[in-house]
This record gives structure tokens, sequence and C-alpha cells, in this order.
């Protein structure tokens, strides 16, 4: 889910992670990780993309480790953020 400046809010940890993790991508390298790339590189429709960033829904096991695979982390990782000890 989004706040009213845009920003990720967290809804549940897959979908938070994956927002957060687009936006830092996108924040080093530019447009190849705007939604619209990532959502065509992992075979997902962009509106379906935007709707698994905002926690409307959950992405299926395949489409999350397509994902994944998009933003350069294990479908573990996309679900389980490592904090710190």
């Amino acid at each position: 889910m989004s706040n009213h400046q845009g920003e990720v809010v967290d809804v549940n940890p897959v979908t938070s992670r994956m927002g957060k993790l687009r936006l830092e991508l996108r924040e080093r390298f530019g447009d190849h990780f705007d939604r619209r790339a990532c959502a065509r590189r992992a075979g997902i429709a962009e509106r379906t993309w935007a709707s698994y960033e905002r926690g409307e829904n959950m992405p299926p096991a395949d489409a999350a480790v397509a994902i994944a695979r998009v933003l350069g982390v294990t479908a573990e990782q996309l679900v389980f953020e490592r904090r710190g000890r």
C-alpha cells in the first residue's frame, strides 16, 4: 500500500519487501527497474505487479519466483528479510 506521497507502506512481508527492493534498485540503476520494466521481465502485467506492491494481492508462488529473479534475490529473501542481530 502507498501513502499519499507514493511511498511504499508496510502491508505484509512479501509485498512490502518487493516494493522496497524495486525502489532501491530504481534509485541505483534508473528506469531499468521501473514498474513497467520489472513487470515485463517477470512476465506479469504491470497492473498486477502494482497490486502486489500495494499489498492488494499476494503473488502466487510462480509469480513470486519470477519477481525475485527480476529483483536479483531468491524467493526466500523476498519473503524473509534478513534483520540485524
